[in-house]
């Protein structure tokens, strides 16, 4: 990694550290703290630990620490039985508050199978398999200088002869290094910039420069999704070159205007009624694109079959007719004004009260007729025109009705989907409730509820519906409108609150 690279390397004199273990020898510590530096022997003449169970040592066990020497093994030919630990003090002496040290902690395995865990400087308790900081297998951790905890744990090893595996529970024989030094100020300096920003994002003060997953997964995400842009808007482009309407029966009876969106499933144009000069919207869906997206034809039909069970439901943009062509399915659709984030990004309560109760009226309709949308997000509500307040709710790609949603497995959106459709259990129109929740918070907020550049530890936020109030962003905010959208987002559905529940909450009567 080019992170690794940067790393100083470790010297080879002067280096110290210090290392202390578990014993049942060193007993007296007043003695060992009286002995002069000419007087101190190596580890691994005199230290010989106690082997203990998988619990943490109580307090009284641990003696001061014992010098390290200048490079070289810091404790060799140490054992440890499978499914035990033996545990390490090492301590890095800080000059400075700000004093940063790269420390590399290696272990030799001679025999046998190994683990190690380590635990950084302010953590009291000793790391085990399920709670450590740091599984140092290789390379080098930068963090701050003071008490770092060590463990080692046996394994079980395994070996195959005659093609019959047997397993062994010999102890593991191992040496243990440990290396340090203290970056100098010029090092500090250039590492601030990376390391105020990886505290930004999660507050801690010690962090592995080569080795932290999360670190490096969300600058490797974000090129990803830089990627991703890329690719789509080349997909789009060329997309609306090969969308070719030709000897189509639409340009018998539309004259096609300017393009309205593009995406990589369809493409909205803005088309004039030949006979009667009315303008519409035409959504032009290429069929091997919808396809790819989880788009299947069933739902292609099942979309013409909704829309046209709700012509009459005000809130919804009416589907004036379709074609289905070979290679793409046109909708031409009544035509509305912008999205509803285009222009504003934060509503005021009163403001987005206004588009809510709206959006639970057309939602109730929905439901009604047996139908879940699965896509209200904030593209695919619009304002009717220019003029107006109302809205409408387009973007039925997704929507099916009730009696078939056990049968569809896609995540649309998975940034708005309710816990139950991530972990892929029953659904019903509870899951339009939650998204209408997700809405609240980013009309009053300007913020997803659940953000995470990490997308499994975004999911692992909505299913256990993990979210606050920061109050930078809500201390203007009433406590009935915070009040309103925890009651939709409710991991137990049976709590999530239902339509006519919506509409007669405090928040919304007002």
């Amino acid at each position: 990694m080019s992170s690794y690279n940067n790393v100083p390397p470790v010297p080879s004199r002067s280096t110290r550290g210090y290392l202390s273990t578990t014993s049942t020898q060193l007993e007296d510590e007043e003695l060992l703290k009286e002995t002069d530096e000419s007087t101190i022997v190596h580890p691994e003449e005199e230290i010989i630990q106690s082997e203990e169970q998988i619990i943490e040592p109580e307090e009284e066990e641990i003696i001061e620490p014992v010098e390290i020497w200048d490079n070289g093994p810091s404790v060799t030919d140490q054992s440890v039985a499978p499914n035990r630990y033996r545990w390490y003090k090492i301590n890095i002496p800080q000059e400075k508050e700000d004093d940063i040290c790269v420390l590399r902690i290696h272990k030799t395995v001679q025999s046998g199978t190994t683990n190690m865990f380590v635990n950084f400087p302010g953590r009291t308790t000793w790391p085990t398999e399920s709670q450590h900081q740091w599984n140092p297998t290789k390379g080098i951790l930068e963090g701050d200088c003071g008490q770092y905890l060590v463990a080692i744990q046996g394994a079980v090893s395994f070996s195959e002869e005659d093609e019959v595996v047997t397993h062994s529970n010999e102890p593991s024989v191992y040496d243990l290094y440990v290396e340090w030094e203290i970056l100098g100020d010029k090092e500090k300096e250039e590492r601030k910039k990376t390391r105020e920003q990886y505290t930004r994002e999660k507050s801690s003060s010690v962090w592995a420069s080569s080795y932290n997953n999360e670190f490096q997964s969300k600058y490797k995400q974000q090129q990803e999704e830089y990627e991703q842009e890329q690719h789509e808007r080349e997909l789009n482009q060329q997309q609306e070159r090969n969308i070719n309407l030709d000897d189509t029966p639409i340009v018998k009876e539309f004259k096609l205007g300017t393009t309205l969106t593009r995406t990589g499933v369809a493409v909205v144009k803005v088309v004039e009624e030949i006979t009667s000069g009315k303008q519409f919207a035409l959504k032009v869906i290429d069929k091997e694109e919808a396809v790819a997206a989880g788009i299947t034809a069933d739902q292609l039909s099942s979309q013409i079959r909704i829309l046209n069970s709700l012509h009459d439901v005000p809130g919804v943009a009416s589907l004036k007719t379709f074609y289905d062509l070979p290679t793409v399915f046109c909708l031409v659709l009544e035509l509305c004004g912008k999205e509803l984030t285009q222009d504003q990004k934060i509503f005021s309560e009163g403001d987005a009260r206004l588009v809510i109760k709206q959006l639970l009226q057309i939602t109730g309709h929905l439901h009604s007729a047996g139908i879940i949308h699965r896509g209200i997000i904030p593209e695919n509500i619009l304002y009717s025109n220019a003029q107006s307040k109302d809205i409408k709710l387009v973007g039925f790609n997704f929507a099916l009705f009730v009696a078939e949603a056990q049968s569809a497995r896609s995540v649309p959106f998975p940034s708005f989907q309710a816990p139950e459709l991530i972990q892929q259990e029953s659904f019903g129109t509870e899951v339009d409730m939650w998204q209408i929740g997700i809405l609240t918070y980013i009309l009053l907020s300007g913020r997803h509820p659940f953000d995470d550049n990490n997308t499994m530890r975004m999911y692992s936020k909505i299913r256990q519906g993990k979210f606050d109030f920061p109050s930078e962003q809500w201390k203007e905010i009433s406590e009935q409108a915070k009040d309103f959208i925890k009651s939709l987002l409710c991991v137990e559905v049976s709590k999530r609150l239902k339509v006519d529940q919506a509409l007669h909450h405090s928040w919304i009567k007002s």
